[in-house]
C-alpha cells in the first residue's frame, strides 16, 4: 500500500520534471523505443547527451545518466550530441542561414544560382540545399521570382522599378524558415 501512495503522490504532482515521476527503467525505455520526452540522457564511455529521441544508436545501460536540463548534463562535463542537437544551437544557426538566403535571394538583381547561395552560407550545395528544404519545406528554386526570360533576368515586374517586390512564394518560404521548428528527435 505504501507503493500505492507514493505513485499516487508523484502522478498528483504536476509541476515535478519527468526524471522525478518516472523510475530509471521507465526512461531508459524511451531511450530504447526512441520516445521524445522531457529529459536528456548522458552516454558516459563517449561523453556525449542527448535527447530520448535521439537516432544513434543505443548504448549499453550501464554507461547511461539522466539529467533534467542541458546546464545539468554540461556541468557533469558532458558535450551536446551532434545528431539530435539537444541545445538547439545546429537548428537556430541553419534557420539565421535560411532568412539570409531569403533576403540575398530578394534583393538579389538577377537569379542567384544554387552555388552562389551555398558559397555565401559556408555550405556544400547539397547541405544547403538540404538545410534550406528542411525549414522552408521549398527549395530554393522553387522560393525564388519566376525569371520573364531565357537568360536568368529578373520578372517583368521587377524591371525598371526602384524597390524590388518579394515573390509570394519567397514571402512564404520567408514566413516558414522564421516559424517551422526542426523536428525533434
Amino acid at each position: 500500500m505504501a507503493a500505492h501512495i507514493g505513485n499516487a503522490h508523484y502522478l498528483g504532482m504536476k509541476d515535478t520534471h519527468t526524471i522525478d515521476r518516472l523510475s530509471d527503467e521507465q526512461l531508459w525505455t524511451q531511450v530504447l523505443h526512441r520516445q521524445p520526452g522531457d529529459f536528456l540522457y548522458a552516454v558516459t564511455t563517449m561523453g556525449v547527451f542527448c535527447r530520448p529521441g535521439c537516432p544513434s544508436p543505443p548504448p549499453l545501460r550501464k554507461n547511461v545518466r539522466f539529467f533534467r536540463t542541458v546546464t545539468e548534463a554540461e556541468a557533469a562535463g558532458y558535450r551536446a550530441c551532434k545528431r539530435c542537437d539537444p541545445k538547439g544551437e545546429r537548428a537556430r544557426l541553419a534557420q539565421a542561414v535560411v532568412e539570409d538566403a531569403c533576403a540575398f535571394i530578394e534583393a538579389a538583381e538577377a537569379i542567384p544560382s544554387l552555388d552562389q547561395l551555398a558559397k555565401r552560407s559556408g555550405y556544400s550545395r547539397f547541405h544547403f540545399l538540404r538545410m534550406f528544404r528542411d525549414h522552408t519545406a521549398v527549395s530554393p528554386h522553387a522560393a525564388m521570382p519566376r525569371a520573364s526570360g531565357r537568360n536568368g533576368s529578373m520578372p517583368r515586374w521587377r524591371a525598371g522599378r526602384g524597390s524590388p517586390m518579394p515573390s509570394r512564394t519567397l514571402a512564404m518560404a520567408r514566413k516558414a524558415a522564421s516559424t517551422r521548428r526542426p523536428a525533434s528527435c
